[in-house]
């Protein structure tokens, strides 16, 4: 269960009409607006700067943070997208892209026409970290991965990425590399409705920190929206 704690900003106690005793509200950050920044710029400096309290899981879908003046609602997979389609790109650029090997291969039933474009692109998948044998027939071996890409649904990968590979002649061109890594890192990320814990949800946004774009995920929508709690009174009526 998640806690109730008091927002930082002031002490003691002040008790409302009702005579419920509640914690006296401050509101000592700079509203956006007044600042001049945008908010992207912002939320940036925000995740940089301070490390955000976590407040908890929304629906097993969006993590609540609170910062010193501001309430933070990040997307879970959308941010995971993003750190796993950065690191790919980064290991895939230093031709560092390890490896992970299946215990027990993964077998594949595909139809001719998906066997003809693995067969065509099996050079080019093994520079990506993929390592695909033929069985025999329309029948493929799937013996080993890329490491961050372990726990995948690989039939439904492969929906998605045999299209691109019939599309593009060529892997390794920027374009395409760049929708082969969108492709994997959607698959891999964690997904919505997805339980986390605490120290999970700390480690996804320390890993998010050190991303070079940390606002959206390789498809571009956002990954997180920041709340001020001036935005947030004025929601809620306590100030005009």
């Amino acid at each position: 269960d998640i806690g109730y704690q008091s927002i930082e900003g002031g002490t003691g106690t002040r008790f409302n009409n009702a005579g419920m005793a509640e914690p006296p509200w401050e509101y000592s950050g700079v509203d956006q607006k007044e600042s001049g920044r945008t908010e992207i710029e912002a939320s940036e400096e925000y995740l940089v700067r301070e490390r955000p309290q976590i407040i908890g899981q929304l629906k097993d879908t969006y993590i609540l943070f609170q910062t010193r003046d501001a309430l933070l609602m990040l997307d879970q997979h959308a941010a995971h997208e993003r750190i796993v389609y950065e690191t790919l790109k980064k290991s895939y650029q230093s031709s560092k892209i390890e490896s992970q090997a299946f215990l027990i291969p993964h077998r594949l039933e595909l139809s001719l026409k998906e066997g003809r474009v693995i067969l065509q692109k099996l050079d080019q998948l093994s520079g990506l970290g993929f390592d695909f044998e033929r069985f025999g027939g329309n029948t493929f071996l799937l013996r080993s991965v890329p490491s961050i890409l372990v726990n995948v649904q690989w039939e439904e990968f492969l929906l998605d990425l045999i299209p691109i590979m019939e599309e593009e002649s060529d892997l390794t061109n920027d374009k395409a590399m760049d929708r082969l890594l969108t492709i994997m890192s959607c698959h891999s990320a964690i997904r919505a409705g997805q339980r986390m814990s605490p120290g999970e949800m700390a480690l996804l946004l320390e890993q998010l920190e050190e991303m070079d774009l940390p606002t959206n995920c390789p498809h571009g929508r956002p990954i997180f929206k920041r709340f001020t709690y001036n935005e947030i009174e004025k929601m809620f009526k306590r100030v005009v």
